[in-house]
């Protein structure tokens, strides 16, 4: 897939479009898309530290459809995934916060095998309480 590519661009607005493009397909996921699967992570991978708020929305947003649609392919990856979830679940941006809250509600249905939260939780629990709750104006002052 030829568009993998320009997850390397310097420039933020094409990044930020090719990875919003692509994510638009993993819900149909055609062939080209599964065949690029390992290109695609890995590109998910260097842009999930992308300086830009937006694309680091972008690439929590596609782990979150890619544990919905085909957990199988996050499996290798998965104790990655969820220290990257767990870092982004405090990011300065509140978008990028709630976008990786996402993940965790998608991730406790998906068919996974059940053993691979239990060894996070006791750094999920303190991280995603406070910011769910000030979300939802319970925070107290």
């Amino acid at each position: 897939m030829y568009l993998l590519i320009f997850f390397q661009s310097p420039h933020v607005s094409l990044r930020k479009l090719v990875l919003g493009s692509v994510n638009q397909f993993i819900l149909l996921m055609p062939h080209v898309l599964f065949m690029s699967m390992d290109t695609y992570l890995q590109g998910l991978f260097v842009l999930a530290n992308d300086p830009s708020s937006e694309v680091r929305k972008l690439v929590c947003s596609a782990f979150v459809q890619l544990i919905e649609v085909r957990p199988s392919f996050l499996e290798l990856h998965l104790r990655n995934v969820i220290e990257y979830m767990l870092q982004v679940n405090n990011d300065p941006d509140e978008e990028v916060s709630l976008e990786a809250c996402e993940f965790w509600s998608v991730f406790c249905e998906a068919p996974l095998p059940p053993d691979n939260l239990p060894p996070f939780l006791p750094r999920l629990i303190p991280r995603s309480t406070p910011s769910l709750c000030c979300r939802h104006g319970l925070c107290r002052r």
